[in-house]
């Protein structure tokens, strides 16, 4: 009897909830994220100012997948009834990973990050060019797709082929801030020396807009001029004339005739 008791006392496991909604403000002062999202949108995403963005917290414990990357944030865009003022109305909802926001990024990336997110949220434009508005005159948006999706490999072996790769390329040059770089190490110029070793974030999307950033410890990908095997290589370079030339070659002398 005491151990049936004892169980029927004991509280059931409740189920965790991973992904919670962020009060705009705490203690009368608005938080970091909504200031950093209110501050983008005002100085650079002017065309979002009628967009209402709310933020959230991922508890959950950063995982690799398969490629050793660790998603960072999500982006949702609010349905219909998200974005019914009736309830808690919502365009977009930035969900960032609680643990890597307060552990892994500076004060700069934490606002490079949420510029990023909200490169995601975009309006609807309509034939003539002006923002779309629906049945109860809101305006309308969607989600916009990173403009790059390569590998370094790619680009290690055959260039900027790509002209939106080459157009980042070229973004990137631009940006010569020294004494205030947006990141750490991005005014640093990578070597190409065999052996050495860096780190690229993966821009992808699975559903919703996502980004990617490396888990600390994780491999890093090696820069590599050549990921053919040698034999393959070997033969993609050799051309007939040479072919020929080594089947015709005199043996070297003192060199024993294969039987």
């Amino acid at each position: 009897m005491g151990r049936r008791r004892a169980t029927a006392l004991k509280e059931k496991k409740r189920k965790k909830v991973n992904i919670k909604l962020v009060e705009r403000e705490h203690a009368g002062k608005v938080v970091t994220p909504y200031r950093i999202i209110e501050g983008l949108i005002a100085d650079v995403f002017t065309e979002l100012v009628d967009a209402r963005v709310a933020f959230a917290w991922n508890y959950s414990a950063p995982k690799e997948d398969g490629d050793g990357q660790v998603k960072m944030y999500a982006v949702k865009k609010g349905t219909d009834l998200d974005r019914n003022r009736e309830f808690t109305p919502f365009d977009f909802v930035i969900i960032f990973s609680h643990d890597l926001w307060n552990m892994k990024l500076s004060d700069d990336e934490m606002v490079a990050a949420m510029h990023e997110a909200l490169c995601h949220c975009a309006v609807v434009l309509d034939k003539n060019g002006d923002p779309q508005t629906d049945e109860m005159n809101l305006p309308v948006f969607r989600l916009r797709k990173p403009t790059v999706k390569t590998f370094p490999e790619n680009v290690a072996r055959f260039g900027l082929w790509r002209p939106e790769v080459n157009k980042l390329f070229e973004r990137a040059k631009d940006f010569n801030d020294s004494k205030r770089p947006l990141l750490k190490g991005i005014n640093d110029k990578p070597s190409a020396e065999p052996g050495k070793k860096f780190s690229e974030p993966a821009f992808g999307s699975n559903g919703h807009s996502n980004g990617h950033v490396p888990l600390p410890g994780q491999k890093e990908l090696p820069i590599v001029k050549d990921t053919l095997p040698p034999a393959i290589k070997k033969r993609m370079t050799s051309t007939p004339a040479k072919a020929a030339a080594k089947k015709t070659a005199k043996p070297k002398a003192g060199a024993k005739k294969k039987k």
